[in-house]
């Protein structure tokens, strides 16, 4: 697992808006695409600053119905933290 440090902290607290308004962290990535599944790679940057344990945290994915666009869905991804 990543250590975070005084910078990662401070950015930290510039996304979530802590002492003033958030500023959300955005960056486009490729999908990946294989035989059988999908894939999105998580910025290293990104995934420093919320410390991802990748033994034991995993990702919960979901279908939303598009208010906009009738019988569309958006997909939406939550980080879990395992135990």
């Amino acid at each position: 697992m990543a250590e975070i440090d005084k910078n990662s902290i401070e950015e930290l607290k510039k996304t979530v808006g802590f002492d003033e308004v958030g500023e959300h962290r955005t960056k486009d990535v490729k999908i990946i695409k294989d035989k059988k599944q999908h894939s999105v790679r998580i910025p290293k940057r990104f995934s420093e600053i919320v410390a991802i344990d990748e033994n034991k945290d995993t990702f919960e994915w979901h279908l939303v119905p598009d208010e906009n666009n009738k019988g569309k869905f958006l997909l939406e991804g939550y980080l879990v933290r395992g135990e």
